[in-house]
């Protein structure tokens, strides 16, 4: 799996005899020191950063058996490397996530075609998994819906498709935003708004509010996103580690949201709100 953002030039961070789900783990804590983009496989993890980390500074989050190696890396064919990564995905009966050059099935509700390059948002991850299984249950007809932190748009595309009138899609990165785009023409997705931002402010209220971020992200903006939520609206939270769930619903729950759902996958989690008409 591949995720991240583009680079031309880039220190790359190689951890040896990781297991995946330590990997995983490890990737929400290095989000924090400023790395952009993974390469993963069975046994190893890639981060790579604009800027030398101080190799000490996170030696003490590696599981005892795994090595830590670093090398200044020049500009990598991404979308080859994607290529030869790329697996369609999967979700239940629900959802079916592939390539262009991946054949559709017919036992899905829903074929999503998603071409990455580079911005997060495959079905690969947990929590992407586990926003889509959230999405499941939802009447989404003729709902206005908010995505922030959109990606690749994947979660944009499944609202659309589930019948939401209109759809805002919000990322902070240019390369995100251009990926987005790309998807939705490619999905024939005609209610999607992409804009790039980092807050809510220029949006109205939404039925739904899909955030899947982080911890410290979904904290630092959590009045905002409770008050751009319609009353009796719902919102799906994910990019959280299962040791930070009661932390972020404490967060939410103080400023009148109540959980609804929760989900969790190889130690990431997903939590559903709702939000009373009194808030």
């Amino acid at each position: 799996m591949i995720t991240g953002f583009f680079m031309k030039k880039y220190f790359e961070l190689t951890f040896s005899n990781i297991k995946p789900a330590d990997a995983e783990i490890l990737i929400a804590y290095l989000d924090d020191f400023g790395f952009y983009g993974y390469e993963t496989g069975d046994d190893f993890l890639k981060a790579y950063s604009e800027k030398q980390i101080d190799q000490e500074i996170i030696r003490h989050l590696l599981p005892d058996h795994c090595q830590i190696s670093v090398q200044f890396i020049e500009d990598k064919d991404w979308n080859r490397l994607w290529e030869e990564n790329m697996k369609p995905v999967l979700v239940d009966d629900f959802v079916y996530v592939r390539a262009h050059f991946h054949p559709g099935i017919d036992s899905v509700k829903y074929d999503i075609v998603i071409t990455p390059k580079m911005s997060f948002g495959t079905g690969h991850h947990a929590t992407t998994r586990l926003m889509i299984q959230q999405m499941r249950d939802i009447d989404l007809n003729d709902r206005t819906v908010i995505d922030f932190g959109t990606g690749t748009a994947i979660l944009s595309i499944l609202a659309e498709k589930m019948g939401a009138k209109k759809v805002y899609a919000i990322d902070n990165d240019p390369w995100c935003i251009s990926n987005a785009n790309d998807n939705i023409v490619n999905n024939k997705c005609r209610l999607i708004s992409v804009f790039l931002s980092d807050n809510l402010s220029d949006f109205s209220k939404a039925d739904l509010i899909l955030a899947n971020i982080n911890l410290n992200t979904l904290k630092s903006h959590s009045s905002e996103i409770v008050s751009y939520l319609s009353d009796n609206g719902i919102l799906i939270l994910s990019g959280i580690l299962e040791k930070d769930k009661d932390i972020l619903s404490e967060v939410f729950v103080k400023k009148g949201m109540a959980v609804d759902s929760e989900k969790a996958l190889d130690h990431w989690v997903s939590i559903r709100f709702k939000k009373s008409p009194r808030v």
